[in-house]
Parts: structure tokens; C-alpha cells; sequence
């Protein structure tokens, strides 16, 4: 680890997968101390401790140094329910389900919409989504890769600003729609459109100035 820091570095995150029984709190909270020695800014998941199978779809805890090492949770099993006090990421490959982490040939990936619901809805649940994509054995991308991210790299120019930099909320997710957040402003982001049922949002202890689609 210190010949990747210094020699390759810096990094802006160390993504850990640890699930070995010999791994301890005691050695994950040692390792955590390390990385920072010879980084301090670098950003470790919480897989830098023993904590693989402790209910990822929905963590519980936050980073201290009595309860467990890391700067924010992971979770491949399903996106975290809305939480604004615990930092998580959700993680999911480009592929359908028994796809891999890295690329393989003739893959067959989810649909465009299938990736903007996963950005959206952990946007609005208050987290970060992250894409599992891996290059072909020459170093590049697959071109029906490269063709379907330049597709979400359009819808993002178009929407990108109801997702990034903001938070989850004020309106709770639920099956229909979410929201984020960014100062003054709300992203409300309808679930399920094309539906003719009216969609009634709670109300905010605040007066609206104005609307847009």
C-alpha cells in the first residue's frame, strides 16, 4: 500500500473488499490509520474493516473510532434506505444480473433507464452510485460500452444538475417519486411517469417562489 501511495499517488479513494474471518476490527482499524499516515485527505470504504456482511443494504453505524474503520459504507446488495447521517455508496455492475465486475465477452448490459434509476433513487435516498464497468484485455472499452455511456453522459448534461452536489430530500422516497436538494432548490423525480394518477407531495415549511419541468 505505501509503494501505490507514493509511487502512483494520490488517490482519492481506497475501495476495499475484505471478507477474510482472520480479519479483525483491531487490524482494519490499524490498517485505516496507516493509509491516512501516508495520505491524510484519502477517503477508505468500510471495508478496510470487518464489516462485509453487516447489513450493507441498510448500515446502521458511523465512522468512529470505537465502532468501525472507514469514511463511508458500501452496499451491492441493494440501494440504503434514505439516510442523511451515514455517508454510502451503491455499487451495481453495467451488466444484467450474474454479469461481472470486469469485462467479458458478448456481455450483455442493463438498459440506459436501468442505470438512471440507480443514480437517481440513490441520489434521492442521500448516497453515491457507482458503475461497475471494467476494460477488454488491450486496455479499452468495448465500444457498445462507450456508446451507452456517452448515452447517460447526454441525459446527465440535460438533468445532471437535479444529482450532482445536492441532497436527498426534503420529500422521503417512496415507490412513485424522489427528491434532492441543492440550497433553495427541489428536484422532484418521478418514478413511474406516464401514469395518470395525480401525484400529491407533502408540504414543506417553506413558501414556493416557483416551478419548471
Amino acid at each position: 500500500m505505501k509503494e501505490l501511495t507514493q509511487k502512483y499517488g494520490p488517490f482519492l479513494a481506497w475501495w476495499f473488499d475484505q471478507r477474510a474471518p482472520s480479519w479483525t476490527h483491531e487490524r482494519g482499524a490499524d490498517l485505516y490509520a496507516y493509509m491516512r499516515s501516508l495520505q491524510p485527505d484519502v477517503l477508505l470504504s468500510h471495508r478496510v474493516d470487518t464489516c462485509y456482511d453487516r447489513g450493507l443494504d441498510n448500515p446502521t453505524w458511523f465512522v468512529t473510532k470505537g465502532k468501525m474503520a472507514g469514511d463511508y459504507a458500501q452496499s451491492e446488495i441493494s440501494i440504503p434506505r434514505f439516510n442523511r447521517d451515514i455517508p454510502w455508496e451503491y455499487c451495481r455492475v453495467a451488466g444484467k444480473e450474474g454479469s461481472t465486475w470486469y469485462w467479458k465477452p458478448n456481455d450483455i448490459y442493463r438498459p440506459l433507464a436501468d442505470w438512471i434509476l440507480d443514480i437517481v433513487k440513490s441520489a434521492c435516498n442521500d448516497g453515491n452510485f457507482l458503475l461497475g464497468i471494467g476494460p477488454m484485455p488491450d486496455g479499452t472499452f468495448e465500444p457498445r460500452l462507450v456508446d451507452r455511456l456517452r448515452q447517460l453522459g447526454s441525459w446527465l448534461e440535460r438533468y445532471g444538475e437535479s444529482v450532482y452536489g445536492t441532497r436527498g430530500g426534503p420529500f422521503k422516497p417512496n415507490t412513485c417519486y424522489g427528491s434532492t436538494c441543492k440550497e433553495n432548490t427541489v428536484y422532484v423525480h418521478v418514478l413511474k411517469p406516464g401514469t395518470n394518477a395525480t401525484l400529491t407531495l407533502p408540504p414543506l415549511p417553506k413558501k414556493v417562489i416557483g416551478s419548471g419541468s
